[in-house]
């Protein structure tokens, strides 16, 4: 798995993936009928999934030379280490606490999974995935 991840390091490569991997991200953390343990916690404590980060320190892509055309902001924060490879390909959730939605955020994910999604996430999913959230 690591070295299929080192094959798509180059800027050309990480402009293909980026797009197709994010949304598969998206659609697993949004979709899934056991939801992956970090998005459990975030959001049953009444978090967004604000938005996903592309590993953009990873072969030499930085900062704003990341997909752009994915990201409304390059947020590289995300473990590129070969064990963070390993675990998630390097992608990394951000959530976001906002005091007045965190009520209506947790219920609405204790009543149905129903996860509060950012724009970023949004955008990944599309028309298709709106529609089943």
């Amino acid at each position: 798995m690591l070295q299929a991840c080192q094959d798509i390091c180059s800027p050309a490569a990480q402009a293909v993936a980026a797009p197709i991997v994010l949304r598969l991200c998206a659609t697993y953390l949004t979709q899934a009928h056991l939801p992956d343990p970090i998005l459990r916690f975030h959001c049953s404590n009444g978090a967004t999934l604000l938005r996903l980060n592309w590993r953009c320190g990873f072969g030499g892509i930085r900062s704003r030379s990341c997909v752009q055309s994915v990201l409304t902001a390059c947020a590289c924060r995300a473990d590129t280490s070969e064990s963070g490879l390993r675990r998630s390909l390097g992608l990394m959730a951000t959530y976001q606490y906002v005091r007045a939605d965190l009520e209506g955020n947790r219920a609405r994910f204790q009543a149905d999974r129903r996860v509060q999604l950012g724009e970023q996430v949004t955008n990944l999913l599309g028309a298709a995935g709106r529609s089943k959230l």
